[in-house]
């Protein structure tokens, strides 16, 4: 009786946890959705007007010096302004008869992590206490910079110009409004699967003490990058987290005045170009993205801009903390 009593209550927990999970992925997904379904009906439109192959054409020499087709431009831009789902649903639609190598999937997608949900997360930092006009032009130019960067480095040791390996889901051949119907109603509910998966690892990553383990092998990267006690537990928990719950945490220490101006400024500084490590690579990867650019490159490139910016002498960090440009 008693192992039968700890079984149901075993399968009670399971059961709450579960629900839990499915609630929680709603939610996201409900929020999720009122973006990305009119983002993804607006760019239909604006393909069957031709409008993309005239963005593509206009914006094809800066994507070129990334190594990437002009294309892709429509797909950055929708990240830019949506979401990273709303990127991966349009790179579906313009992608399916280009062939991507694993070098350019990995510049892309780190370009995507970078600079992605501009209009939400710069509203988010801006509340915190950093003023946009310095936290967009640093995630625009950052971006830029490190896929450069990446291309660069992947074109001189000859890395990854195989096929790229695109998990994401197989779209059937467009010949109607009615088939490109179905093609995103696929997308959508893998999106909810992806979405229920993701939220399950962080749980299970957290409930292992992963996270905490991570938080204690990063902190002395942060040291280097100027950013003090104060503030390092918050930019690692906002590195595992995303930029929403490293802002939420970190404008609740801000109220407390717990937090010096300089540590407020580097950690969304450091937030805005690295965040989010675990969800959003692993959705980098369904698209083709290798870790050694969505993860490692990223996180090196962050610490390398940080430590710079952290010792430049003109930078009055008192400034931005206050909202204040100049």
């Amino acid at each position: 009786m008693r192992i039968l009593a700890e079984s149901q209550m075993a399968l009670n927990r399971l059961g709450a946890t579960l629900r839990g999970l499915v609630q929680e992925t709603l939610q996201v997904a409900k929020d999720l959705f009122l973006i990305l379904i009119p983002s993804v009906v607006i760019v239909k439109i604006l393909q069957e007007g031709g409008i993309v192959e005239l963005l593509s054409a206009a914006v094809e020499p800066l994507m070129r010096t990334f190594g990437l087709p002009g294309e892709m431009a429509i797909v950055w831009t929708t990240a830019i302004v949506t979401n990273i789902y709303g990127a991966m649903a349009v790179f579906m639609m313009v992608a399916p008869e280009l062939e991507m190598t694993t070098a350019q999937m990995t510049v892309l997608s780190t370009m995507i992590l970078i600079c992605h949900s501009l209009p939400v997360e710069l509203a988010l930092t801006q509340r915190v206490g950093c003023h946009f006009l310095f936290l967009g032009p640093l995630r625009f130019l950052g971006a830029c910079l490190c896929g450069w960067c990446l291309h660069l480095l992947f074109r001189a040791l000859g890395l990854f110009s195989g096929a790229a390996r695109i998990l994401w889901t197989e779209q059937r051949v467009e010949t109607s409004w009615v088939d490109w119907g179905w093609n995103q109603a696929v997308n959508f509910l893998f999106i909810l699967a992806v979405l229920f998966g993701l939220l399950a690892m962080m749980r299970f990553l957290n409930y292992t003490g992963f996270s905490a383990l991570m938080g204690r092998l990063l902190r002395p990267l942060l040291l280097v990058m100027g950013i003090s006690s104060q503030g390092a537990s918050i930019a690692v928990f906002g590195l595992l987290a995303g930029i929403t719950f490293g802002s939420g945490l970190l404008l609740a220490e801000v109220q407390k005045n717990s937090i010096p101006d300089k540590d407020v400024v580097l950690v969304l500084a450091f937030l805005s170009l690295s965040h989010g490590i675990i969800e959003d690579t692993a959705l980098m990867m369904l698209l083709g993205g290798h870790l050694s650019g969505i993860l490692l490159f990223r996180l090196l490139f962050s610490v390398a801009v940080l430590a710079i910016l952290s010792k430049l002498p003109f930078i009055r960090f008192e400034k931005l903390r206050l909202g204040q440009v100049g």
